[in-house]
């Protein structure tokens, strides 16, 4: 699908997905960084980095490696595989949570 398209009814579809979209994504954000808050020790060096992390700023790249059931991955392939499930997981959850 297109947002160029020529035909109303596919245009706002596209623009209602988009928005639903974008909402998702910030409230799932606002969750994650709420749960990270609260788990912390440290909550001022914890709210820092959260603020660091979304202004762009002293973001680190280390070797590219992910922690996901207790094993450590770092083939790039399964990675994406991992944060794929996990995001179409929240998806579907978020779904069930505001369209009840």
């Amino acid at each position: 699908m297109e947002s160029n398209s020529k035909n109303p009814s596919i245009t706002r579809y596209y623009k209602d997905y988009f928005k639903i979209s974008v909402e998702v994504i910030e409230r799932t954000k606002l969750l994650e960084y709420d749960k990270q808050i609260l788990k912390s020790r440290n909550k001022i060096k914890t709210t820092w980095e959260i603020i660091n992390t979304e202004s762009g700023r002293n973001m680190k790249i280390c070797g590219q490696s992910l922690n996901a059931e207790g094993k450590n991955i770092e083939n790039q392939e399964i990675i994406a595989g991992v944060f794929n499930k996990y995001f179409i997981l929240l998806w579907k959850m978020l779904i069930k949570i505001f369209y009840r």
